[in-house]
C-alpha cells in the first residue's frame, strides 16, 4: 500500500466519521467500504463500519465486523510485524 492509497483510505474514514456524527450511517458505511476496499486491514475503518451497522440494528454484520476486529487485534498482537 502506498502512501496515496493510505491517504486516499484515510480520508474516506475521516468522512465516515463526520458522517456518523450526523447520524447518516448508510453513507458511513460506504465510505468505511472505500475506505477498506484501499486498505482491506484499516482497523479504523472496520470498527467505525461495525459502529455503523450496530446503529442501524444490522445486529449480525455488526458482530461480524466486530469479531473481525477483535481478530486483527490478536494477530497484531502474536506478530507485530504483519501489520502494516
Amino acid at each position: 500500500l502506498n502512501a496515496g492509497g493510505r491517504l486516499h483510505a484515510v480520508l474516506h474514514c475521516n468522512r465516515a466519521a463526520c458522517l456518523m456524527a450526523e447520524k447518516k450511517f448508510q453513507e458511513a458505511i460506504a465510505e468505511c467500504t472505500a475506505a477498506l476496499r484501499i486498505h482491506p486491514r484499516y482497523m479504523k475503518a472496520l470498527l467505525r463500519r461495525a459502529r455503523c451497522y450496530s446503529r442501524l440494528d444490522r445486529l449480525e454484520e455488526s458482530i461480524a465486523e466486530f469479531k473481525r476486529w477483535i481478530d486483527m487485534v490478536n494477530q497484531a498482537r502474536s506478530s507485530p510485524q504483519t501489520m502494516p
